[in-house]
């Protein structure tokens, strides 16, 4: 991921350096050679008493932070080399550029422009974003005059008073270049407010199908830093020029911001717990969102340099407590090996490295711009752009993050449905064992209950009868029968019958087994011993004795007492490959034909079978153990005879 992240900070550095850079343009077309200001903690002082000031140095951009003073800034002004434009003409105005748009007044005391005739001093000029951009001199994005040009330097003075931090950034150009670099900065703005739109669309289309909580908030956060970057940028004061008073629409924006910054905290708060922070120190940065309740509350009581000012310092104290916290969290810390708490806590979806590095970045893009703000240190051109360069930023760096989170979470989602059918399946086979153990309990109980009876009978007789021994032993052959087809059964099921192959002469072994079993009078053999030719199989023998025997008393069960039992054994192939195939038949008894759906399934036995004893076991083991010697079970009936085939592979 850190990767991806640094490959993603390699993508968007052109276009962020832009945006820092290109609207200041280049600099040796600025007219102004020196820059000098003075601070009038007064804000009373008259231009005949401000000009006879000493003035101190100024190198670029004054920042006089938060305060009810004025500022008044000396500009010297060196006209060019030449004052001819390409087109040959001769340019009457040069234009007084100044950023940012946020400032609510500034004046111009140019000598060379109108005087009042009364004093004999420059009569001031008035811009600012509580004055109409419809009656600006020069309109733009930015504040602006147009002063007369000439060919000999003269000092102009601007004074600046404002409700928000006194940063203010002052070029002279000639008309061209004025309008060369506006139009650079519209195109570098309008772009700027177009990311951060695509960052907000995808917030909202990825929102509408996940409904997740982190993307809820951040898709508020992003519409708020939509609307401050376009009152940042001066897009407010044009586009609601006319409709709104500008002293309302300096609210506004001054409401924007106080409103985009609890949010955008609280967002942070939000994320900052998907990495189990360490309580005491969310609580305690949470808490700082009392700052924005009480700027909010002096903001509606007409305080609203005091609101800013508080609004500013949880944008400069904030981002060091989230970096604290950055770097304690525990999401990271794995928990003992083997325990439960590991498989409930899974990785972060961002590395330790990588998070930090999103709040080394987050910490220093604020810090560029508070420090500034506050008065608390001198700056650059670039850094009055700050501001949007933080927004963009961040932005960037959230929706890489959120998207990674929301590729984590549909893993998660599909670890959780596997999960999900896991269980479910687990639980069915539960389900499934249970009821066969019910089964199997039933059918103990109802097959057992009879010869049971039996041995109990006999066995409380003072003079058993022969024919009571007899009974009885009959009764324990059946017990005998139903307990070791169920281990049977057992071992098939849990995959426990070991098939030792060999070769085995099927013919012989066959009238073997038929002339052992019990019921040898009764099987009547398709040919005698003689006729019989010879059929080699590579088999288990016992397992295939297993079958041969189920298949005889299955017969032999459910026939008509002393109805034959006809045995057939011949060579077949079953798709190419040879084989021997063993037929078994007899008539219908009492209990009927079974049913050629379920007559292999586990227990199955039909309703008029259950006046024998037996398991449901027999004909289960037949087709089993069948397929584990690599052959075939079926039930094929005749018009006249059920009867039952195996087919074993030669």
């Amino acid at each position: 991921m850190t990767a991806q992240f640094l490959r993603f900070l390699r993508s968007i550095a052109p276009l962020a350096l832009t945006v820092l850079l290109g609207a200041g343009g280049v600099r040796a077309a600025d007219l102004v050679t020196e820059r000098a200001y003075w601070k009038d903690d007064t804000a009373q002082a008259s231009y005949a008493q401000a000009i006879s000031q000493n003035y101190k140095p100024l190198d670029g951009v004054l920042s006089g932070g938060y305060t009810q003073a004025a500022h008044w800034m000396r500009l010297h002004v060196m006209p060019p080399v030449s004052i001819q434009e390409a087109s040959g003409k001769v340019p009457t105005h040069w234009v007084i550029r100044i950023r940012p748009t946020y400032l609510d007044r500034i004046e111009l005391y140019d000598p060379a422009g109108p005087i009042d005739g009364a004093t004999g001093v420059p009569m001031p000029r008035t811009t600012g974003d509580r004055y109409s951009w419809l009656e600006s001199e020069y309109q733009s994005l930015n504040h602006g005059f147009l002063i007369p040009t000439s060919s000999e330097p003269r000092d102009i003075y601007l004074r600046l008073t404002s409700t928000s931090t006194h940063l203010m950034y002052v070029e002279v150009l000639t008309t061209t270049e004025a309008a060369h670099r506006d139009r650079q900065q519209d195109l570098m703005y309008s772009a700027c407010i177009g990311v951060l739109v695509l960052f907000g669309g995808w917030a909202l289309v990825h929102w509408l199908i996940r409904r997740e909580r982190l993307l809820g908030i951040f898709l508020v956060r992003q519409t708020l830093v939509i609307l401050h970057a376009m009152a940042f940028l001066g897009y407010f004061r044009v586009v609601l020029a006319g409709v709104v008073a500008p002293v309302l629409l300096d609210r506004l924006t001054s409401l924007v911001i106080l409103v985009v910054v609890p949010v955008a905290f609280v967002f942070e708060l939000v994320l900052q717990r998907e990495f189990k922070p360490r309580p005491w120190l969310w609580l305690g940065t949470a808490s700082m969102l009392l700052f924005s309740v009480a700027a909010l509350g002096l903001f509606f009581m007409g305080h609203d340099m005091l609101a800013l000012q508080l609004n500013m310092l949880l944008i400069f104290l904030g981002p060091i407590f989230l970096f604290a916290m950055a770097l304690t969290n525990q999401a990271w810390k794995p928990p003992a090996s083997g325990t439960l708490a590991q498989a409930a806590h899974p990785a972060p979806f961002l590395s330790h490295r990588t998070f930090i590095l999103y709040y080394v970045g987050f910490l220093a893009s604020n810090l560029t711009s508070v420090l500034p703000a506050l008065g608390w240190v001198q700056t650059v051109e670039w850094v009055i752009n700050a501001p949007l360069f933080s927004a963009f930023f961040t932005g960037a760096l959230m929706v890489a993050m959120l998207q990674v989170h929301s590729r984590n979470q549909d893993l998660l989602g599909q670890g959780a449905l596997i999960q999900l059918q896991v269980a479910e399946q687990q639980t069915l086979i539960e389900r499934e064992r249970n009821d066969e153990q019910a089964r199997f309990l039933a059918m103990l109980t109802h097959e057992l209950k009879t010869p049971l009876s039996v041995v109990r009978m006999v066995l409380g007789a003072p003079h058993a009868s022969a024919a009571l021994v007899t009974e009885a032993n009959h009764a324990i052959a059946d017990m005998s029968d139903v307990i070791e087809r169920c281990v049977q059964a057992g071992k098939l099921t849990d995959h426990k019958l070991v098939v030792r192959p060999q070769a085995l002469e099927l013919p012989s072994a066959l009238l073997a087994w038929c002339a052992g079993g019990a019921y040898a009078g009764r099987i009547q053999l398709q040919a005698n011993t003689a006729t019989l030719a010879p059929m080699q199989v590579q088999a288990d023998v016992q397992l295939l004795r297993i079958v041969v025997s189920n298949l005889f008393d299955n017969a032999a069960k459910y026939s008509p007492a002393d109805s034959k039992i006809d045995v057939a054994l011949q060579a077949r192939e079953q798709q190419g490959q040879a084989g021997v195939q063993l037929t078994v038949c007899n008539l219908p008894g009492r209990a009927g034909w079974p049913d050629a759906q379920r007559v292999f399934d586990k227990y199955y036995r039909s309703p008029g079978a259950h006046q024998e004893t037996g398991s449901g076991l027999g004909l289960y083991l037949v087709q089993g153990i069948a397929h584990m010697l690599g052959g075939q079970a079926r039930y094929a009936p005749t018009e006249t005879h059920i009867a039952f085939t195996v087919w074993i592979p030669a």
